[in-house]
């Protein structure tokens, strides 16, 4: 079990992670009623009831255009009556649900922390997603994973108590290009925070703006800081300077408002929701503060990207 640092910043959030009075009052059709089960045993919603707790299942799946298609989940051992959030982490190309959580450390917060944490699997050989410049199987058979993400958010709804107001979408590598693309195309998630992962889509309109933090190495061989033309894989700075525009952010230069040891995070001002970069010095294809393969290079432990994603975006 991690404890969360309380970043020193210029945000205006408060140590341990924001508000977290902010959209505790449930929907009553998003609640949980225990008395009802679907064939494979878990819990269904009645329209009806109130939120109930009861304790977060560890898998999902459900079909979907003609695939079962599922993921992990953690939480609190048990549910308060009060809806919690619910952040979607992705993993990267060739990765597994298992290994992101491994990587990313995410459920050790979600039991503390108090929110749902899913971790989905991609489809083809190598598991991946479509997020436009990447990856694999996904891309080449234009697979659906806007309309999975968005299905797979009312499928947790089902079977645990969460407030679709706040669902968040996180990702690794190849599930960090997804996470842009979901902010581009779906109105389901409230903000976005991928690491190791830049913008693949030539086009981008959002139905809604909402918070954008961006967490990548300097020294990511995979995902290259400058970007990889033969992979179209733009830059950071492309990617940022993308969601600068469509937030109608300032010309204003970025202000730091987190800096420690290898990292250092700016925020943009005037924009029209929060726009944010944490940028690893030496950093590699990893998720800081989490576990990684040596090979993927340096995992900084100055940030811890749980943390500061979870009080960017305003989770808690």
């Amino acid at each position: 079990m991690r404890t969360l640092a309380c970043l020193v910043a210029a945000l205006s959030f408060a140590c341990g992670g924001g508000d977290t009075t902010n959209g505790s009052d449930g929907d009553a059709s998003e609640a949980t009623d225990a008395s009802r089960f679907d064939a494979s045993g878990q819990e269904e919603v009645d329209a009806g009831a109130p939120c109930v707790s009861h304790d977060v299942p560890r898998e999902i799946s459900f079909e979907y255009n003609g695939e079962t298609r599922s993921a992990l989940l953690a939480g609190p051992t048990s549910l308060p009556t009060s809806a919690l959030p619910l952040v979607v982490n992705f993993h990267g190309y060739s990765d597994s649900p298992e290994q992101q959580e491994e990587f990313s450390v995410m459920s050790d917060d979600a039991e503390q922390q108090g929110f749902v944490v899913a971790y989905p699997k991609g489809t083809g050989l190598l598991k991946g997603w479509n997020a436009g410049a990447c990856c694999g199987s996904a891309v080449t058979n234009d697979t659906d994973d806007v309309g999975f993400a968005e299905a797979l958010v009312d499928e947790i709804a089902a079977v645990s108590c969460i407030d679709k107001d706040r669902v968040y979408a996180t990702g690794y590598s190849n599930g960090g290009f997804l996470s842009h693309r979901l902010a581009c195309e779906s109105s389901v998630f409230a903000g976005i925070a991928p690491v190791a992962g830049v913008m693949g889509m030539d086009s981008c309109e959002p139905s809604r703006t909402i918070p954008v933090l961006q967490i990548h190495g300097t020294s990511d061989l995979t995902v290259p800081y400058n970007g990889n033309i033969a992979l179209g894989f733009p830059s950071v700075d492309a990617s940022m300077d993308g969601w600068s525009d469509r937030l109608s952010c300032s010309d204003a230069a970025p202000t730091v408002f987190f800096e420690q040891g290898d990292t250092t995070c700016v925020q943009w001002s005037g924009c029209d929701a929060p726009l944010g970069l944490c940028t690893v010095d030496g950093g590699g294809h990893t998720w800081p503060g989490g576990e990684a393969p040596l090979l993927r290079g340096k995992t900084s432990t100055d940030l811890d990207a749980n943390a500061i994603l979870l009080q960017f975006l305003e989770v808690l």
